[in-house]
């Protein structure tokens, strides 16, 4: 029988897949950190997740082999961290693997002295010298050899890493080129046949289409590109769902694991493209998006982080089925097969992925038999679920569902939205400190739990007029500030560990940074509650990276709404009046096509509507005076 290393007590589903390899794993903490400095051992970190597939093969490859795992455990203190436990960990050493080797991915392999302090990095090593990757023990081999010789000289390279970290921008004033450039970058890089940008691996650009949605710009192309993902083979045509990404220009053969926040993010997309467009289309999207939410990762306290690419030790096997499979379960394979462009061939390994032939049109015999199919596919073993809730993804599925139930017309949707919100408010939010983690008291959330929970208080109070969820807004947003800024925003506050350098995270990834969102959470709410210091910080904050967001504005999406907001149109809606005044006129206002807005409720009792743009305002009777064409 096996032994469990120290990872065994741990309650991530990612370090407990861990729990039994070979290698001496700890958790980050005091006892490993401690014992590396008192054996003067360098550290091997290794960041991952629990759906990531490379980070699988490497555990089998090497993680389980005797021999590596041996001289890990005589010349390193090894440790094992999940990236969506501690992004703080994550942010500061993928920056070191970017500034190493040009890019970054998962698994995340870090060498450090005993003072946490990166010198060497990457990501996948083989077991096996292959593609002109060393073999892993050549590397630790080498990081063995390296740490001895240079051990005393290491401290002197980590001060330059340290001012790279810790660049400045100059400030300067507040203009439109960064949103011209974002534009014009989209359209250079957009991909005419298949929607999307040019190339391969093809992810979702979901922070893109939002920005372009909330200018009401490139319109045509988003449209494009969320249909072509959702015929195409990244979205499950059987369970609902998107996975990761596509491994090819097409949106045809997915990685297959599938996430909270992109299917959240998706959501929100599509939702916006229907209300926008009116395409049918687009609502299909989001209510197979919805569904495969809240029956694959919703549970009583949340939302589980994500589902795995992997079954049966296999990537895929779950979602892909071979001609005669699908043969002997639909009725009418002919057109089924047509439709989903079926062969006896297939188009994965000998296999079928599902994808939609455009051309065609769904009829009551397609619909039957994919059912037949999905019961067909639900008897195989599922890809496992990571069970973590956390808390700045769960903000963003609740945003996602009460965007999708406010203009998709389901009710239900907000009602889920409002009791998510409720439990992670009651469970995971305690004075000052809001929890990363359903159930991990020891884990304190970083800027993006905050910021994220910030935001979603203020979708909550906008489609729902609940003052309550005003009220928690404003609060959390003076915590917010008086933990995480002091000059500027950091990841970290006081509650948090210390780390070795302190990260600003201002650059969104797949999901917008902390530093993004927490500006424009604060420059919502200031709409409503008009604070001096609030407008300070974020005039402060955009001059400053205004360098940044010129230079690389795809990276700055979120933060390019911010900047958009402030210098071209953004609508504060104000409803006075009676109740039924007040619920009808919020009614028309809240699934209007506009996203550049903020409603709330004014102290008036006189019916009427007062909209704010560009330091102008006026008032209207009616919800149908403002919405007429020519005002937006």
């Amino acid at each position: 029988m096996k032994t469990p290393n120290k990872l065994i007590k741990e309650t991530s589903p990612y370090l407990l897949q861990h729990a039994y390899n070979p290698v001496n794993w700890h958790p980050w903490g005091k006892e490993a950190l401690t014992k590396a400095k008192e054996q003067d051992k360098p550290i091997f970190l290794s960041i991952g997740y629990s759906t990531c597939h490379w980070c699988h093969v490497m555990e089998k490859e090497s993680f389980e082999n005797k021999e590596i795992a041996s001289f890990l455990n005589e010349n390193f203190i090894s440790i094992k961290v999940d990236k969506e436990e501690r992004p703080d960990l994550d942010s500061i050493y993928m920056k070191f693997v970017i500034l190493q080797t040009g890019h970054g991915g998962w698994p995340l392999n870090v060498f450090l002295t005993p003072n946490q302090e990166p010198f060497y990095a990457g990501m996948y090593f083989p077991s096996r010298e292959k593609m002109g990757m060393p073999a892993f023990l050549t590397v630790l081999n080498f990081v063995k050899e390296t740490y001895r010789k240079n051990k005393d000289t290491i401290p002197k390279n980590i001060k330059q890493i340290r001012k790279i970290f810790k660049q400045q921008s100059i400030s300067r004033d507040l203009t439109i080129t960064p949103i011209e450039k974002s534009n014009e970058l989209f359209d250079n890089l957009y991909d005419e046949k298949n929607g999307g940008f040019q190339g391969s691996p093809k992810f979702p650009i979901t922070l893109a289409l939002l920005f372009g949605l909330y200018q009401k710009k490139n319109l045509d192309k988003i449209e494009h590109t969320l249909k072509k993902m959702g015929d195409g083979g990244i979205y499950d045509h059987l369970g609902g769902g998107f996975s990761r990404y596509s491994t090819d220009e097409y949106w045809l053969v997915p990685h297959f694991e599938k996430t909270l926040y992109d299917n959240a993010l998706l959501l929100t997309a599509y939702s916006q493209c229907f209300a926008q467009s009116k395409n049918k289309y687009f609502k299909e999207k989001a209510d197979g998006i919805f569904n495969y939410l809240i029956s694959n990762l919703l549970s009583e306290n949340g939302f589980y982080s994500g589902q795995n690419a992997d079954s049966e030790g296999e990537e895929g096997t779950f979602y892909v089925f071979t001609y005669d499979e699908i043969k002997n379960v639909v009725e009418d394979m002919n057109y089924f097969s047509e439709y989903f462009n079926i062969t006896k061939y297939g188009n994965f390994e000998g296999k079928n992925i599902l994808n939609v032939n455009s051309n065609l049109k769904i009829t009551e015999k397609i619909e039957k038999d994919r059912i037949k199919l999905l019961n067909y596919r639900n008897k195989r073993i599922k890809p496992s679920i990571d069970t973590k809730i956390i808390t700045s993804w769960n903000s963003l599925a609740i945003s996602s569902f009460l965007t999708y139930g406010n203009l998709c017309d389901n009710k239900n949707a907000i009602g889920l939205a409002e009791k998510v919100l409720n439990k992670i408010l009651k469970n995971c939010l305690k004075g000052k400190k809001l929890l990363r983690i359903y159930g991990k008291k020891d884990l304190i959330g970083f800027l993006e739990d905050y910021s994220f929970l910030l935001n979603t208080l203020l979708d909550a109070y906008e489609i729902t007029l609940k003052d309550i969820y005003l009220k928690k807004a404003e609060d959390l947003a003076e915590i917010s500030v008086e933990l995480f800024y002091n000059k500027t925003f950091y990841n970290t506050s006081c509650l948090n560990e210390k780390l070795f350098i302190d990260i600003l995270d201002t650059e969104d990834n797949v999901i917008p940074s902390g530093t993004s969102m927490i500006l424009f959470s604060l420059f919502r709410l200031n709409e409503i509650i008009h604070n001096k210091k609030y407008e300070d910080i974020i005039e402060s904050f955009l001059k400053e990276n205004m360098d940044k967001m010129e230079k690389d504005p795809l990276n700055f999406q979120l933060l390019l709404q911010v900047l958009y907001s402030k210098l071209n149109n953004f609508y504060s809606i104000e409803v006075n009046g009676d109740e039924n005044f007040i619920v009808n006129s919020h009614n028309k206002l809240v699934r209007a096509h506009i996203f550049n807005k903020i409603i709330y409720k004014g102290k008036s009792k006189k019916n009427f509507i007062k909209i704010c743009c560009k330091n102008y305002c006026q008032e209207c009777e009616t919800a149908e005076d403002f919405l007429k064409p020519k005002r937006i």
